[in-house]
């Protein structure tokens, strides 16, 4: 049930993110909104409307370029940090076979009963 537009990065979405610096413009006066809607930039860095010989980004506001600062163009400050997922393995060979030679499956330390669990290895 979602749009490209909301769910692939690539296409300007999956991440929840804000301009950093917010009011950045750079050396000519030109926003991340304008960026975006003259397709200079993209997801994955320049975009398909920015010709080769202007150069590279100019710097603008912070001493960054739209690189950097806008979300458009894979830059800015994300709103909201990934949690990461925990997968339970309860048996020794599945534990064994995600990390090969660095995984130990027996009981937690903070469990008096034995439940096992796997880790990796420090």
């Amino acid at each position: 049930g979602f749009s490209a537009d909301s769910a692939c990065c690539f296409c300007g979405g999956g991440v929840l993110c804000a301009d950093e610096p917010t009011s950045w413009k750079d050396s000519r006066g030109a926003n991340c909104k304008e960026y975006e809607v003259r397709g200079w930039c993209n997801r994955s860095g320049y975009g398909p409307n920015w010709k080769t010989n202007w150069g590279i980004f100019p710097l603008g506001t912070g001493g960054v370029d739209a690189l950097a600062a806008c979300c458009t163009c894979n830059g800015g400050r994300p709103l909201q940090q990934p949690q990461p997922q925990v997968h339970l393995v309860d048996d020794a060979e599945t534990c064994l076979k995600i990390w090969p030679g660095r995984a130990r499956f027996g009981a937690p330390p903070w469990q008096a009963r034995a439940i096992d669990h796997c880790r990796l290895l420090s």
